[in-house]
């Protein structure tokens, strides 16, 4: 006699429209949005260094222009990712926590060939979250709270959304 047929395995339950995590290394974010108090045009470069899927450390710049007046702030960051969430629905959604110091100059634009800059130290933190759409690259939106201690061109806060951005991992 014959032995009896065999059923077909049950389905996967295996995450497999989920990425891994790609290993340690580089990655270039880049992005666009816009500061508050004082208003400008943003644009924001981080290269973090991805020590594990959880903590990343890199130099960051935000760059916040408009007709009479460019604010940037360079600065190495912090950033602490949940690369997990639980069900299956967010399994390409990576919320992020992020923090760092730096420094920021505020220039007006006053028509004079020596212009009219000021530098201060700056502390900054925030938030963000990441969609992965491959393996190595991400869409994402980040929200930084700027704090200078000492005020910059009357300045002692400023806070930055990056509405979109875009992360590639190497």
């Amino acid at each position: 006699s014959a032995p009896p047929p065999s059923e077909p395995p049950p389905p996967s339950r295996a995450r497999s429209t989920a990425y891994r995590p790609a290993s340690p290394g580089w990655s270039v974010q880049t992005g666009i949005g816009f500061t508050a108090d004082p208003d400008t045009f943003l644009v924001n470069l981080d290269v973090p260094y991805f020590f594990n899927e959880w903590i990343a450390f890199g130099p960051a710049m935000q760059i916040g222009v408009t007709d009479t007046r460019t604010v940037v702030s360079p600065a190495g960051h912090v950033r602490i990712t949940i690369p997990d969430l639980p069900g299956r629905a967010l399994d390409r959604v990576r919320p992020y926590g992020i923090a760092g110091m730096g420094f920021t100059v505020i220039e007006n634009d006053s028509g004079r060939r020596d212009g009219d800059a000021a530098v201060g130290f700056l502390i900054d933190f925030g938030a963000g979250v990441e969609y992965q759409v491959s393996e190595k690259v991400f869409l994402g939106t980040q929200m930084l709270f700027n704090v200078l201690p000492a005020d910059v061109k009357r300045e002692d806060f400023y806070f930055a959304w990056q509405v979109a951005g875009i992360r590639f991992d190497f």
